[in-house]
């Protein structure tokens, strides 16, 4: 008898294998390296008003939205990216 038969019932198919929790297909979009030179991706994670997006709206990871974050100032300071569109 396995320790899954007996601790009693349970999913009979069960391999042992779990999915991670969260809804499918969620994960961060900017795993990549972030530079403060390429606009365009930058443009992706702002809004019409030059905000940034939050992390749930951008699926972005606590580390790479930091390293946005700094990436969009760099940026702004370096007058490559508007503070305002």
């Amino acid at each position: 008898m396995s320790n899954r038969e007996d601790r009693g019932g349970g999913w009979k198919g069960f391999t042992g294998v779990r999915k991670k929790s969260g809804k499918k297909g969620r994960g961060c979009k900017s795993c990549d390296f972030v530079d403060y030179k390429d606009v365009p991706t930058l443009k992706r994670f702002l809004n019409a008003h030059g905000k940034l997006f939050s992390r749930k709206r951008s699926r972005t990871c606590p580390k790479c939205q930091r390293l946005i974050k700094q990436a969009v100032k760099r940026a702004r300071f370096m007058g490559i990216l508007s503070y305002t569109n």
